[in-house]
């Protein structure tokens, strides 16, 4: 991968991650709220979760409050300003992560082109 587009990708994660830390922390806060707590499972461990976990069970009386936060927070919507990655700078990439990939790469030469994301 070239220095440019080693550059694009980590000033693309960086933006991705600043939007996405804070919307995974007001999920926590909501399953906090409506939730309970409860021991973890040994997988939860394993997989690095602590030893009290909260969860909101369906069908619990909060549980219709928690699904209305939910897809409030679900809707929410986030431009991030990204400059697209050129397909032939990429190492390979299957034909199913470049349509997931979408707007942020295109073919041709590569020129700059700024666009919200």
């Amino acid at each position: 991968m070239s220095a440019r587009t080693a550059y694009r990708v980590a000033r693309l994660m960086r933006q991705t991650d600043d939007v996405l830390q804070p919307w995974h922390e007001t999920r926590r806060q909501l399953i906090k709220r409506h939730g309970s707590e409860r021991p973890s499972t040994d997988l939860e461990k394993n997989n690095g979760a602590d030893d009290v976990v909260s969860e909101v069970v369906p069908g619990s009386q909060s549980w219709n409050a928690f699904q209305q936060e939910l897809k409030t927070l679900l809707s929410e919507t986030v431009t991030i300003e990204a400059v697209p990655l050129v397909v032939d700078e990429l190492p390979s990439v299957s034909p199913s992560d470049l349509l997931a990939l979408g707007c942020l790469v295109e073919d041709g030469d590569g020129s700059p082109k700024v666009r919200p994301v």
